[in-house]
């Protein structure tokens, strides 16, 4: 008897160490919703363009731009010269660009709206995660989800004041 239960917290202790390496080994490097700091490529260049964030109030997801990285040339700062509304002729960069997005499946977030603020044109978006939630996928469309454009952003942190790409 004595042998099975010395045995018997020998299995506990290992089910124990083995679930608490789950939770720190795993559980710190997989991201399960979009709310965070995402850095968008120029399509052209490739280059850094801007910091996203998407934060969630009341179960609805909301994003705005952080900071946009200017080339040389640009007008600065960006202006929301074809926005209607609000927007109209505001600063792009801090701008809510990003409204009404919900939780619909395990890794779909749909129903929400995104401003392109170049173009002043606002477009149904829907997104989901890969890589263990280190990309977020971002649809906008007008009407159908087929009649669109997706964009790959990157999961980012700020270490030391300077963006580096999640873990």
């Amino acid at each position: 008897m004595k042998k099975y239960i010395r045995h018997s917290g020998f299995l506990n202790a290992v089910v124990l160490i083995f679930l608490m390496c789950n939770i720190v080994c795993c559980g710190a490097t997989r991201y399960h919703t979009p709310v965070g700091h995402w850095q968008i490529l120029d399509a052209k260049s490739g280059k850094v363009s801007s910091i996203f964030t998407i934060y969630k109030q009341n179960s609805i997801l909301y994003g705005k731009i952080m900071k946009i990285f200017y080339k040389k040339g640009d007008e600065q700062p960006m202006l929301c010269n074809k926005c209607k509304g609000v927007r109209k002729d505001k600063p792009a960069e801090g701008m809510v660009i990003m409204w009404g997005v919900q939780h619909r499946d395990k890794n779909l977030w749909s129903n929400g709206r995104i401003l392109d603020p170049s173009t002043g044109s606002v477009y149904r978006c829907k997104m989901w995660l890969d890589n263990d939630g280190k990309i977020l996928k971002i649809r906008g469309y007008l009407g159908f989800s087929l009649l669109g454009q997706t964009q790959t952003w990157y999961r980012v942190i700020k270490e030391n004041n300077t963006w580096i790409l999640a873990k």
